[in-house]
């Protein structure tokens, strides 16, 4: 499955409830919309990636949590890399929002680093690993993930 493909939606206010979309309806994306329970409901793994530096700026880690934490179940690590990377592919210098972005975004890949270290530290993970540090050099420098040696290499 690639991650243009439609999936079905993901509910965090039920964990274990997958929301099939409806079939043949073409649509432009949705925004995230709140349910009387207060969780969004997204139409696609992309929406899901696109709020996860979002949640972490309002504070909302338990989102941030229960995406890793399901979609691993889902879909692979480097998946989750490359709709991360695609959504975050450029920065504009000199631009306060996108600082705050790269922040958090080092943030959101520490968190997914240390809670989910599995996805991380096998020998077949070291391409994926290697591609990280390649992003992070390009996009993020100084950022403390390069800095404090998170890689093995």
């Amino acid at each position: 499955m690639t991650a243009s493909q439609k999936v079905p939606v993901l509910s965090l206010s039920e964990p274990s409830t997958l929301i099939s979309p409806q079939a043949g309806k073409e649509s432009a994306p949705e925004v995230p919309r709140e349910e009387c329970g207060g969780s969004p409901h997204f139409s696609s793994l992309e929406d899901m990636v696109a709020h996860l530096v979002t949640s972490l700026q309002g504070g909302d880690s338990d989102f941030v949590l229960g995406f890793l934490g399901i979609c691993q179940r889902f879909i692979t690590t480097r998946q989750k890399l490359d709709m991360l990377f695609k959504r975050f592919s450029s920065f504009r210098p000199e631009c306060e929002e996108d600082e705050q972005a790269k922040n958090t975004l080092c943030t959101l890949l520490d968190y997914w680093m240390d809670k989910f270290p599995a996805e991380f530290c096998k020998i077949e993970h070291l391409p994926i690993l290697k591609r990280l540090k390649t992003y992070l050099i390009v996009n993020m420098p100084y950022s403390d993930l390069l800095l404090h040696g998170h890689f093995p290499f």
